[in-house]
């Protein structure tokens, strides 16, 4: 059975609010929500019941989760043994950067396989709908450049690497401003809308403890803790008041959230509350639910969530662990939790399986003693260790901080000469000598483990022979293989369904007409794949929801091409004779112009 939060969850007597401090609203499908209803008890107690248990099954890796965390921190904070330790003379202990750079190159890595704009690419398949695709593919680049696509896409590779899990969520996002150019203190005004992409940090994830990466969308639920404040949670409102109610309500209860992360990346950095500073936990959850069950009873009747009988997904966000500020079905027509989640080194049966960074943890910290006991040793080879004969030798001269030191010796030894006889420094050997270049035999163990070689890392080795061309791309050619394993994992778990939820995202949810013109490379690839005019093909067009929403069908997505597959050698070899004649490249059907 996993651990679970200790302590009652909170609870709050809003029957006890006076009348004055109630506010009007109209609830979405009439539900009965106010903060006093049993409907509304109905929706927190079940809410929170499955955020203690996704909670509870996650929270006996915190502890993994904090050590990576540490290794992660190139700077580490002083602690106050540190602080005593440099008081008194000792080195500090320091943390090795090696789990920190093998994350770095493999970051590297995905960033030159699939930040190359367009980040999302779609094809056709049949008719015209190659034209489709790359206008589809030109308004996702333009969404993604809007809400900054890949800022989201980096944080959850880090976390895939570090924690062994990354989570994503595509949403549909509304820009508003207020009023006009012209006139600004108008109400809310829609500036632009499009595709973002929020990253989850799985310290805040909400998972389905009887599920897995690879089985996500067939969770009974999924949540996450957001961390927002006041002022944005009534600007929600509104904008959007048939989404979001009770914010009003916020000032009268305690808004942290007891499911908040206990994480190196959060302590002392988010939740500052003061006069000023009005910070609100919400848990956002989506619960695969059959409305009729979601059923309560007062003095004013039966309610429920509604009629259904058969299964439907829900939203609801709670927040400070008390109070229902949305509740509405989640409205989405490809029926999936609007999120992506991946795992490259998964399991296939755990929601939260084993990162690489800590399947080397163990190294990692055998390299951290190595290093630190150096450093200790060396210090106290430093100093200066000096035996006397407390007979002969005044000692409070001895231990004087003067530069120039007047030693003198007692008086019952004047006169005796051979001074030397009675004082000796005492000679400690460095025993830890042998510690740095076993350093780099452990990094070379966790390279070995990871991947990650030297010359993915952009360092050739020294010494020896000259290494030749043929060798060197024979050894990037093997390491970029088993760096590809990953990417390709990451392509077909993450990006894919990005991809796939952005279209849907555009058919459903677009109510802006856009403007676009396929340009570039585009064109002359449309044109000589497809035979297209390319003026028609750079020609100015109009698009709405309805011009993709035949995309399910006809249309098939997917990200950017991993580099290093192709073969220049082999296409050099190739292309070398028909350079030299152009008979043989025109029979195969070259422009040879």
């Amino acid at each position: 059975m996993p651990p679970y939060i200790q302590g009652a969850l909170r609870t709050y007597d809003w029957s006890q609010l006076g009348s004055d401090k109630k506010f009007s609203y109209d609830y979405p499908d009439r539900l009965r929500l106010e903060p006093d209803s049993p409907l509304h008890k109905l929706v927190v107690k079940e809410v929170l019941d499955r955020a203690n248990d996704a909670k509870g099954a996650l929270s006996d890796r915190y502890t993994a989760w904090k050590e990576i965390d540490r290794t992660m921190i190139a700077y580490k904070q002083p602690t106050k043994d540190d602080i005593k330790a440099r008081e008194k003379g000792r080195p500090a202990m320091i943390v090795l950067p090696l789990s920190f750079a093998i994350r770095q190159t493999l970051l590297t890595y995905n960033t030159s396989t699939f930040l190359n704009q367009p980040y999302f690419r779609y094809n056709g398949i049949e008719g015209m709908d190659h034209i489709k695709a790359a206008l589809m593919e030109l308004l996702v680049d333009l969404h993604c450049y809007q809400s900054k696509v890949a800022l989201s896409l980096y944080s959850a590779w880090q976390d895939s690497y570090s924690y062994g899990i990354g989570i994503g969520m595509p949403h549909w996002m509304k820009k508003f401003g207020r009023g006009t150019a012209r006139n600004p203190m108008g109400g809310p005004t829609l500036m632009w809308e499009g595709n973002a992409l929020g990253h989850i940090s799985p310290y805040d994830a909400l998972l389905d403890p009887n599920s897995s990466v690879n089985a996500f969308q067939s969770s009974e639920f999924f949540g996450y803790l957001e961390h927002t404040n006041i002022t944005s949670l009534l600007a929600r409102e509104q904008s959007q008041p048939e989404r979001w109610f009770n914010c009003r309500y916020l000032s009268y209860l305690q808004r942290k959230s007891i499911f908040e992360p206990d994480s190196e990346d959060y302590s002392g950095k988010r939740g500052l509350e003061t006069s000023s500073l009005r910070p609100v936990d919400v848990v956002q959850m989506i619960i695969n639910l059959i409305p009729r069950e979601w059923k309560t009873e007062d003095s004013k009747g039966s309610m429920a969530l509604g009629n259904g009988e058969y299964p439907e997904k829900w939203l609801f966000a709670v927040a400070g662990d008390g109070l229902v500020l949305r509740a509405e079905p989640l409205g989405l027509f490809y029926d999936e939790y609007p999120a992506a989640v991946m795992a490259p080194f998964f399991d296939n049966y755990s929601i939260s399986p084993i990162s690489l960074i800590e399947r080397i943890g163990g190294i990692q910290e055998f390299a951290d003693w190595l290093i630190n006991s150096y450093l200790v040793n060396v210090r106290k080879a430093m100093g200066i260790n000096i035996v006397y004969d407390p007979l002969a030798i005044n000692g409070n001269d001895l231990r004087s901080d003067e530069i120039v030191k007047l030693i003198r010796m007692n008086p019952s030894h004047w006169g005796r000469g051979d001074v030397g006889k009675y004082v000796q420094q005492l000679k400690i050997d460095n025993v830890t000598a042998e510690n740095v270049p076993a350093v780099g035999f452990i990094f070379d163990i966790a390279q070995r483990v990871t991947g990650v070689s030297d010359i993915l890392q952009g360092i050739m080795r020294t010494g020896g022979e000259r290494r030749s061309a043929t060798e060197a791309q024979q050894v990037f050619s093997s390491s970029i293989s088993r760096v590809q394993t990953s990417a390709k994992l990451t392509s077909i778990q993450f990006h894919q369904d990005i991809a796939r939820m952005f279209a849907y995202n555009i058919q459903q949810l677009m109510s802006q007409e856009r403007v676009l013109t396929i340009s570039g490379d585009r064109i002359a690839q449309l044109a000589d794949e497809y035979g297209v005019d390319p003026a028609v093909i750079a020609t100015p067009t109009k698009v709405t929801a309805e011009d993709f929403l035949d995309f399910d069908f006809n249309m098939k997505s997917h990200d950017a091409a991993l580099p290093g597959e192709e073969n220049v050698d082999g296409w050099l070899q190739l292309l070398q004779p028909m350079l030299t004649n152009p008979q043989i490249g025109q029979q195969l059907g070259l422009d040879m112009r």
